[in-house]
C-alpha cells in the first residue's frame, strides 16, 4: 500500500511540474563578416571597421581630447544597412561633450516650427535677458 501511495505521488509529481523551458528557434541564416578591421592607441585614439555579408556597414573613430580640464571622448561614425525591401539605409553621427548627433534618411523629422514662434526665438537671442541691479 505504502509504495503504491509512493508510486501516484511521483507521477502527480511528474504531471504537475511545469513543462521544460522551451528554446529559441535557431538564427534562420549565419551572416558572415567579409571585412574587419581595428586599431587601438594608448593615448586612446582608435578607429574600426566591419562590413556583413548581408550589406550591413560601420565604421567608427574616436579620440580623447581636453575640454574644461576634463578628459572626454569624441567620436565620429556613420552605419548603414539594407532593409527587407531591398532599400539601404544611412545613418553617421558624431558624438562628443555636447551629445549625440545623428544624421540621415532613416531619422524622423519634426514639424517645422511656426513663424511666429521662430521669431520670437529670434528675438530672445538678438535681445538676452539682463537683470537690472535695483539695490
Amino acid at each position: 500500500m505504502i509504495k503504491l501511495t509512493v508510486a501516484l505521488l511521483v507521477v502527480g509529481v511528474c504531471f504537475a511540474a511545469p513543462p521544460p523551458a522551451e528554446r529559441p528557434p535557431p538564427p534562420k541564416e549565419v551572416v558572415p563578416i567579409v571585412s574587419q578591421q581595428s586599431d587601438a592607441q594608448p593615448d586612446g585614439q582608435y578607429n574600426f571597421a566591419f562590413e556583413g555579408g548581408d550589406g550591413t556597414q560601420q565604421q567608427q573613430t574616436g579620440e580623447v581630447k581636453v575640454v574644461e580640464d576634463k578628459p572626454v571622448i569624441s567620436v565620429s561614425g556613420k552605419y548603414s544597412y539594407v532593409d527587407a525591401e531591398g532599400a539601404t539605409h544611412s545613418v553617421s553621427y558624431t558624438a562628443d561633450e555636447t551629445g549625440y548627433h545623428p544624421e540621415g534618411d532613416i531619422l524622423p523629422v519634426g514639424p517645422p516650427i511656426p513663424e511666429a514662434i521662430a521669431r520670437s526665438l529670434q528675438y530672445i537671442q538678438e535681445h538676452p535677458y539682463v537683470e537690472e541691479n535695483t539695490a
